[in-house]
């Protein structure tokens, strides 16, 4: 009987909750692998969370991130960043982390298409733009990346990259980390997806509430 219950506990806690809302997004290429990112002209319907400028300085490069948190309608949250580098030295490679236990896919944009998809003005449309030239993930398995990294085509002082678009089926997100690349890397703060909320508040308390079922069991006298 203890058991029964327990296995039905189980799958009511499963029941409870929510699914991941995937994104429709195309296949994803093997784990550790390099890939060419789709270039992409807009996004889905949604809104922006939240927009603004992450400031960039090393022993041999400073600048600004430039970013974009967007939430499509019935679907993900999508992180969008720029570098925009103030010299001397160029950067060459950006990567973004953890995305360990999501969907995520790869895609790069112009600014221009980029602020026009967000409904913002964040991203820098006078610098020379450079491209992604190819992208890599790390993590288990494929689409389901602890880290997603991007080669740039040698932003040189007072260039821009293009916006790269990381799409995911998270649907709330918090702290990450960005890392900058001229040969040697510096680590700022950015972001990254996390659980939704409600959802680990309703998983803690399932268990909670099996744990009080097993104190309540082993404080009621058997039967004789």
């Amino acid at each position: 009987m203890k058991r029964l219950i327990f296995t039905l506990a189980a799958f009511g806690i499963l029941a409870a909750v929510p699914a991941a809302r995937a994104t429709s997004l195309p296949a994803n290429t093997p784990p550790n692998a390099a890939f060419a990112p789709n270039t992409i002209t807009t996004l889905n319907p949604g809104t922006t969370l939240q927009s603004g400028t992450l400031t960039v300085t090393s022993a041999t490069f400073s600048g600004t991130v430039r970013y974009a948190i967007y939430r499509e309608t019935g679907g993900g949250i999508d992180f969008l960043y720029q570098v925009v580098n103030a010299g001397p030295d160029d950067i060459n490679r950006i990567t973004s982390s953890s995305y360990s236990g999501f969907t995520v896919d790869a895609s790069a944009m112009s600014g221009t298409n980029a602020n026009t998809a967000t409904g913002t003005s964040v991203f820098d449309t006078a610098a020379t733009e450079k491209a992604a030239t190819t992208g890599s993930r790390t993590g288990p398995n494929p689409g389901n990346d602890a880290t997603v990294g991007f080669d740039l085509a040698q932003v040189n002082q007072g260039e821009a990259s293009v916006v790269l678009v990381i799409r995911t089926n998270a649907q709330a997100f918090g702290a990450g980390l960005l890392g900058l690349s001229d040969g040697s890397t510096t680590t700022i703060a950015g972001f990254a997806p996390t659980p939704e909320p409600a959802s680990m508040v309703l998983l803690g308390g399932c268990f909670a509430g099996l744990g009080g079922f097993r104190a309540w069991r082993r404080r009621t006298p058997a039967k004789s």
